[in-house]
């Protein structure tokens, strides 16, 4: 009911003092490499390069008086990347401070900038860590999960798809530095089976929802999801070390809707509350724990797709001493403002690609 205007010409609207902010969503994989130890400040020089150990040497078989073989072996190829930089620019006028300022500014605009600049700032930049930087028009932009997740077609048996991307000057296609796999007992393709650390040292697993060698016929993700997710966390477990095996899979937030309704009536959803690095630990808890992994569902996955992923291989670098560092107020006298910054100059690097996988409908 509106009120008379009597009323309107000698009253005013009940304003809030505080803002509602509705952009902000939670996300959790800064959290988890914060909480992981996996951000690193403070780093320099003109580029990111790490050795990369591809190759072993081969065990010989000694028999009595005969020759030994001393080869020169060859174990390590460099990773290289260059540097992303994001920058967030902001500018107030000195008028824009004089009119927001006393009891009439229901939000201080100029003293609540660093906190406004820097929340936008971690909410955006969490979308590039789905950036495929081999793409045009990605330059600057680091190398998020999709630089080193394309592929070329579908693999013999039907589970995955071949990589062929190429992750900081190396070839992620398997094979493409030598080595080989078995096809005995059945294990005809890979990630099945056994073989030499050369033939998928950088070759990450692309698993296909629509393919043919899955055990349920019906070919959607509502349909094979738990069976698609143990097989990622299974072969993802072809390296031995704690280090190498994925703890976390985010799904796209339908895909995990999806995934809930298929395991609500087979087991019970259970959480590790007393792991220090866990998403529970931190807050996060809608999860479900499959074979030792937490599975949760993450707004900017993109759409029919996951990620299986291994945050003690990745590492988040900034050259800065914060991963988002505030610059300003800077006075402009040819505006006469002042000049706000948030920047972020770094990198997200992986130890290899084969530590992590992706799921998806191709």
């Amino acid at each position: 009911m509106n009120p008379f205007e009597f009323i309107t010409a000698v009253t005013i609207p009940q304003y809030l003092r505080s803002e509602i902010d509705a952009t902000i969503r939670n996300q959790a994989m800064l959290a988890m490499l914060n909480a992981k130890g996996r951000m690193t400040m403070n780093n320099a020089g003109t580029r990111v390069e790490w050795p990369v150990k591809f190759a072993q040497n081969t065990l010989q078989v000694q028999i009595d008086r005969t020759g030994i073989n001393y080869p020169a072996v060859n174990r390590h190829k460099r990773g290289v990347l260059g540097w992303g930089a994001y920058i967030m620019p902001e500018s107030m006028t000195r008028q824009d401070k004089l009119q927001n300022r006393g009891t009439e500014a229901l939000v201080n605009l100029f003293s609540t900038k660093v906190e406004t600049m820097l929340k936008e700032t971690r909410q955006q930049f969490h979308n590039e860590l789905y950036v495929n930087s081999n793409l045009s028009g990605n330059e600057g932009r680091i190398a998020g999960f999709e630089t080193w997740f394309s592929q070329s077609g579908a693999a013999a048996a039907g589970f995955i798809r071949l990589p062929n991307a190429t992750y900081a000057g190396i070839s992620c296609a398997l094979g493409a530095f030598g080595g080989a796999w078995s096809t005995s007992g059945g294990n005809s393709t890979w990630p099945r089976g056994f073989g030499d650390p050369t033939y998928d040292f950088w070759s990450p697993l692309i698993l296909d929802v629509g393919g043919t060698g899955w055990s349920i016929g019906t070919a959607t993700w509502a349909a094979r999801a738990e069976e698609i997710v143990r097989f990622g966390l299974t072969h993802g477990k072809r390296n031995s070390s704690k280090e190498g095996t994925v703890d976390v899979v985010a799904l796209n937030l339908e895909w995990f809707r999806q995934y809930k309704d298929l395991m609500a009536g087979k087991e019970r959803i259970q959480v590790q509350r007393g792991t220090r690095d866990s998403l529970v630990s931190l807050g996060f808890t809608d999860v479900v724990e499959t074979d030792g992994a937490e599975v949760y569902g993450e707004f900017g996955v993109p759409f029919n797709t996951g990620y299986g992923l291994n945050f003690d291989a990745m590492e988040l670098m900034s050259l800065n001493s914060d991963l988002f560092t505030f610059i300003g107020p800077l006075y402009v006298p040819a505006e006469d403002a002042d000049a706000f910054n948030v920047a972020l100059n770094g990198q997200l690097r992986l130890d290899s690609p084969r530590d992590q996988f992706k799921i998806g409908v191709y």
